[in-house]
């Protein structure tokens, strides 16, 4: 009994197939009034052959790319792509080889000037469009890389210290210039970092949100800061605090205290 594939890929595959049904939907409602008889019959293989294809949910696994979506044309099991099963099944492992071995990871619509993929295409009549629709792409495992995690610590580190102290020093004698700057640079750049990776989705993509959402936050802080400026000092006057025992006759103590403040 063959093992159940861990939840990971169990979503993938789930995905994917979701993302051909939308495939086989558009390519079923398209008016083929234009195309030849000959052109028609290719189209109905293809489409039976992509709708087991789907079925069967045998697909690439994205093994290079952690964290992001990207196309595989053919894994390294040897695994192909919606298109590349279909060029395969159509006898055209030329080109799927040619792709595999130059461009394995480029989008359909980066590859109309393949040879042969054209002209293939307009024999079983399909579209640019239509191959680009039926291309996944594939999600790697879902894990932060070493190197934006830790870029993404530092930067959060510094940017929630230095907004904090920006943001406490907020009317006080205290120049705030030097953590306002601080806040600001840190906080743009945390920023920045996490709208490179916000749009990759799992753990990367909210990590990203989360230095979008810090950064934003420190470089507020930071420009208030800069902006703001420190109250007033009073120079040369002092504030004395006394506090001394009510003294009745007889130098008796008596029940309470008197409480007077000196400028």
């Amino acid at each position: 009994m063959r093992p159940s594939p861990p939840p990971s890929t169990r979503a993938e595959v789930a995905r994917v197939r979701e993302h051909l049904a939308g495939a086989l939907e558009l390519l079923r409602s398209r008016d083929l009034s234009p195309l030849t008889a000959a052109q028609r019959t290719n189209r109905a293989r293809m489409i039976s052959i992509l709708r087991d294809y789907r079925a069967v949910g045998r697909f690439p696994r994205n093994e290079d790319y952690p964290g992001q979506r990207v196309p595989y044309f053919r894994d390294g099991r040897g695994v192909l792509c919606a298109v590349g099963f279909l060029l395969a099944i159509a006898g055209r492992t030329d080109i799927v080889d040619h792709v595999a071995g130059t461009r394995n990871n480029a989008y359909v619509a980066e590859l109309v000037d393949e040879p042969g993929l054209a002209e293939w295409l307009e024999e079983n009549g399909l579209t640019v469009a239509e191959a680009a629709r039926i291309q996944p792409a594939y999600g790697g495992e879902d894990r932060v890389s070493t190197g934006f995690g830790i870029a993404s610590g530092v930067g959060i580190a510094i940017s929630v210290v230095s907004g904090l102290v920006s943001a406490k020093l907020v009317g006080s004698a205290v120049d705030r210039r030097l953590p306002g700057a601080i806040a600001l640079l840190a906080g743009v750049g945390t920023a920045y970092l996490g709208s490179t990776r916000v749009d990759r989705g799992g753990r990367t993509g909210t990590l990203g949100a989360v230095d979008v959402v810090v950064g934003g936050l420190a470089a507020l802080s930071g420009i208030i800061g800069l902006a703001a400026k420190p109250a007033p000092r009073i120079e040369g006057r002092a504030v004395s605090l006394t506090v001394e025992p009510v003294v009745l006759a007889q130098g008796r103590p008596g029940g309470g205290v008197a409480v007077s403040i000196r400028f």
